[in-house]
């Protein structure tokens, strides 16, 4: 993953090369102390912000080290008895060196404690791919709205045609299988009569009532299909893993389906296809790049660089009373211009649910600071 921030080079070589130092004492004959040692003032240097604090935090070194880190903690010199406080601290160590954790580090911001237990589904993610090789993909186009067994709804906003594509059951640890579906969506904007054409892919676990959206819900990716002169773009404009699913890998198994769908589209369409994403919050943003996504222009790196920077003029929030939602709105990036109103308290529109207020100028999905993100697929 190449993310240029040539500002950051200097700190995370240094945090780079103290990771590789109790690499190579544990590569010779080593006395245990002196990896203890060394350990303890790495954790140390990271608690108090010696390495990084209100600095620039490059992710890709970030990543590295803690992929160095956790390879440590199963190295054989470091196991046994008179080992634990220096496996402990390793691993307070790689929790730290989480890019997400990083930057939030960097603007002071804590998120909502967790309040949904997690569920390991043991999803047969291999069945998956399987199944949907049999998708035939040329059908995304020849559905219209007047399309046999299109189903109609409506809301104040907009009308929308949707048809099934493909479904199927998929193998878990679950009672009941999982259901699989894909849709092609058809939007019709009734203010400015703009129509939209989308693929849902999603993923729902039939064990729950259909109440519990962070149990029902294990995924759920929108792409919108946009023409444009030379290649097609699917904006990724929603995407959604329940609450009881997350640091599964779930939406990465998904996201890389989602592409597997496109890229053969394209080429049975015979047309370069990019999958685009407006990203708001931090931790979209990280996951993202990677997964080998790039800021689309010039202005979207620099507003990358900024948020790397610590720039002190961005905040990371959430949304007041977010704990007790089913949909989590955290890690927000924002220009603390757009969030906060005279008296330092979030503007009363922020965080509106109503649909009325969706897209006015104030609330979070129009004033959150966004970085616009491709990938080639």
């Amino acid at each position: 993953m190449n993310i240029p921030n040539a500002k950051s080079q200097g700190e995370t070589h240094e945090l780079l090369q103290e990771v590789e130092s109790i690499e190579s004492i544990l590569a010779r004959d080593h006395d245990p102390a002196e990896v203890q040692q060394k350990v303890e003032e790495l954790l140390e240097a990271l608690e108090k912000g010696d390495i990084f604090s209100k600095r620039a935090v490059e992710i890709a070194i970030l990543c590295q080290s803690r992929g160095k880190i956790k390879a440590l903690l199963s190295h054989s010199a470091i196991q046994g008895d008179g080992h634990e406080k220096t496996r402990a601290s390793l691993e307070k160590i790689a929790a730290m060196l989480n890019p997400v954790e990083a930057i939030g580090k960097m603007y002071g911001y804590k998120p909502y404690p967790e309040t949904v237990e997690r569920l390991d589904l043991g999803v047969n993610w291999h069945q998956m791919e399987e199944s949907l090789a049999d998708l035939d993909m040329r059908r995304f186009d020849q559905i219209t709205t007047d399309s046999d067994g299109i189903l109609q709804q409506s809301n104040k906003l907009a009308d929308f045609w949707k048809k099934g594509l493909f479904k199927c059951e998929v193998e878990s640890n679950q009672e009941k299988s999982l259901k699989l579906e894909v849709i092609k969506s058809i939007r019709k904007l009734k203010e400015s009569g703009k129509v939209g054409e989308s693929l849902l892919f999603s993923l729902d676990n039939p064990n729950f009532s259909k109440g519990d959206l962070a149990h029902t819900c294990v995924g759920n990716f929108a792409l919108e299909k946009i023409d444009k002169e030379n290649h097609t773009e699917w904006d990724m404009n929603d995407r959604i893993v329940g609450a009881a699913y997350r640091d599964q890998n779930v939406a990465s198994k998904m996201l890389g389906m989602a592409e597997q769908m496109i890229s053969k589209y394209g080429k049975e369409v015979g047309r370069p296809q990019e999958v685009v994403a407006s990203v708001g919050q931090v931790n979209v943003l990280v996951w993202l790049l990677k997964q080998g996504y790039v800021p689309t222009s010039d202005e979207d790196q620099e507003r990358l660089d900024r948020l790397m920077r610590g720039d002190e003029l961005l905040t990371i929030a959430s949304a007041p009373g977010d704990e007790k939602e089913d949909e989590k709105r955290e890690w927000y990036m924002f220009e603390k211009s757009k969030l906060l109103d005279e008296n330092g308290q979030h503007k009363a529109k922020v965080w509106d649910r109503s649909l009325a207020n969706y897209r006015q100028a104030d609330h979070y999905m129009v004033s959150s600071f966004r970085i616009r993100l491709k990938h080639r697929v």
